[in-house]
């Protein structure tokens, strides 16, 4: 097998990976911004948090 072969190979399984866990940090920090600027309500526990995880 060639190294560019394997490379390819490697990319194509690190870069999805790379990428999922940057969505998931980004979407949980908005996720926490948006809670902390949120006052308490009781409608804050009808509300369910967004799930991005597969």
């Amino acid at each position: 097998m060639k190294f560019t072969g394997v490379g390819y190979s490697l990319l194509c399984i690190f870069v999805p990976l790379v990428w999922g866990l940057l969505v998931v940090l980004v979407s949980n920090r908005i996720e926490t911004r948006l809670n902390r600027k949120e006052p308490m309500s009781a409608h804050k526990a009808d509300k369910p948090s967004i799930d991005y995880h597969i």
